[in-house]
């Protein structure tokens, strides 16, 4: 069964501060999945409420 890889994975980044710590962990766990070849992220730092 050929799967579909046309979907775009979205992936929010909400941080407390810049978001780098969690930028580098999506990044770290997207080298596992060399499949996913269409991925959106979207940081929101300096969140506080």
């Amino acid at each position: 069964m050929k799967e579909n890889n046309d979907q775009v994975l979205k992936l929010f980044i909400v941080s407390d501060s810049i978001g780098e710590t969690a930028q580098r962990m999506i990044h770290a766990t997207l080298t596992q999945f060399p499949d996913l070849t269409q991925v959106e992220i979207k940081k929101f730092p300096y969140i506080k409420d």
